[in-house]
């Protein structure tokens, strides 16, 4: 502003700052703008979900569809009845959030190396982590205990 103005806008006396008489002039107005602005910005303070209407096209992954979204649609139903949804599989999820295509896209993280318009535009969470665990029979035919790095099975399964 100082630079814009040409004017220090705050200068010192003493051990102390004072408002130069620009500044005192603009105060006010200043005070207004960024009160306006504040309002701009804020969150609404409540929003009657009953009376809400809205279709949202949601890119799920398979996961996402059984793990996640039954509680989201049975939650939206009680608390949001006017909202509807509509389901894709993944597709060029970036690409078609970006575009405006999709709504949300539930899936794993595949914002990780996007960069330009789209990575500034697009916000992500980590809704959840997941462990996977396998289950192998001490007699199956591998012979091995079975790990992620090995995928060591036999060449033709003869069940017992």
């Amino acid at each position: 502003m100082r630079e814009q103005l040409r004017d220090p806008l705050l200068v010192r006396v003493g051990s102390s700052f004072e408002l130069t008489p620009r500044a005192l002039e603009l105060a006010d107005r200043v005070h207004q703008m960024v009160m306006m602005i504040d309002d701009l910005v804020a969150p609404p303070t409540s929003v009657d979900m009953s009376q809400v209407k809205r279709h949202f096209t949601i890119m799920a992954s398979e996961y996402s569809l059984l793990m996640v979204l039954p509680n989201v649609f049975r939650r939206a139903g009680q608390e949001a009845p006017g909202l509807s949804f509509e389901v894709v599989p993944i597709d060029n999820p970036v690409a078609r959030v970006y575009s405006g295509d999709v709504d949300l896209c539930l899936t794993g993280n595949v914002i990780a190396g996007i960069t330009g318009a789209a990575a500034s535009m697009l916000r992500t969470s980590l809704l959840t982590t997941e462990e996977f665990i396998g289950l192998v029979d001490k007699a199956h035919p591998a012979g091995l205990p079975p790990s992620a790095e090995s995928n060591s099975l036999p060449d033709v399964y003869h069940p017992r």
